[in-house]
């Protein structure tokens, strides 16, 4: 089957592995570059405890699996992952109870720990990529199976075939083809700071501290805006990152902010997962993966590749 992915981001592209490895012939649409936008702003962090009571994802544990499983062929690729380990620091006495109900739950994924005097839970496997890295090498591994890109924006469906399957995976912009979803929208900064020194751990707390690609170049963030929905970058943002940042390495000195990103969430206020909609014969929607889609895309693309193959 032919189809036509609408958006180059972490949905899009997954979306176009997803099908390719069910045989299908993919076309991407992305008038940017591919992994832009938000995916820049992505702060790389994947594990299956979201949220500020560290409670099991909706679908976690099979979501992680196949992201898992994604990331050991994409590491023989390029360096994808940063990070293996991510710890979780439980900032009240309410937050470490249910941080440790979570432990005692699931011991295959998750740990109670004390670290540099800081309570919480440590994800084994949970792991910190480089968002922009798993979408490049993603993407070539796309185009060795044939996929093609057309650098094109679409406005229209009608600029499509209208005889072949549509994906729209196109983020903030998905309610422009469905005007009923229940979207919400909050604004996530996030930042490269230069550090002299190095991190061991990676720390989830609030806010993420983790490495980049760069030597001696950290990720922090990201907000959670609600008001201003602008693509401006507020370098004054990243003050709490920062000073949460020395609390934990106080031994790490931050020298200077070296870049902001801005990216726009979107989410269905009905549902804390992402969403799959026909709005078409030939037409799905995917969208609403929010502050989780390292998590879910893999594993919600796969679920649609099955989809549109049912008659």
């Amino acid at each position: 089957m032919q189809v036509h992915v609408v958006g180059g981001g972490i949905a899009g592209v997954s979306v176009a592995w997803a099908l390719l490895q069910r045989g299908h012939t993919v076309t991407l649409w992305e008038a940017d570059k591919i992994g832009g936008g938000a995916t820049q702003a992505c702060t790389g962090f994947l594990h299956p405890f979201p949220g500020l009571r560290g409670q099991m994802a909706y679908l976690g544990q099979e979501a992680m699996e196949v992201a898992l499983r994604w990331l050991q062929e994409l590491e023989k690729r390029a360096r994808v992952i940063l990070h293996r380990g991510i710890f979780r620091a439980a900032l009240t006495q309410d937050q470490q109870y249910d941080f440790e109900i979570s432990c005692r739950r699931f011991p295959r994924w998750v740990e109670k720990v004390v670290w540099r005097g800081f309570a919480g839970m440590w994800i084994p496997q949970g792991c910190v990529l480089s968002a922009v890295c798993f979408v490049d090498t993603l993407w070539a591994l796309c185009e060795e199976k044939g996929a093609t890109w057309i650098q094109k924006k679409v406005e229209s469906l009608d600029q499509l075939p209208n005889n072949e399957f549509i994906v729209l995976a196109t983020g903030a912009w998905s309610h422009l083809w469905d005007p009923s979803l229940h979207s919400f929208y909050n604004k996530g900064q996030s930042f490269q700071i230069h550090i002299k020194g190095d991190i061991d751990w990676a720390v989830s707390a609030g806010g993420q501290i983790g490495r980049t690609d760069r030597d001696h170049i950290l990720m922090i963030g990201s907000t959670y805006e609600h008001g201003d929905l602008s693509c401006n970058v507020n370098l004054d943002k990243a003050k709490p990152f920062v000073e949460q940042m020395e609390s934990f390495y106080p031994e790490v000195t931050p020298s200077r902010i070296v870049q902001g990103f801005v990216g726009l969430r979107v989410g269905d206020s009905k549902r804390p997962w992402p969403l799959i909609r026909t709005i078409a014969s030939n037409t799905s929607l995917f969208t609403g993966l929010g502050s989780r889609g390292l998590l879910y895309a893999p594993y919600f693309a796969e679920q649609l590749a099955i989809q549109i193959e049912k008659p």
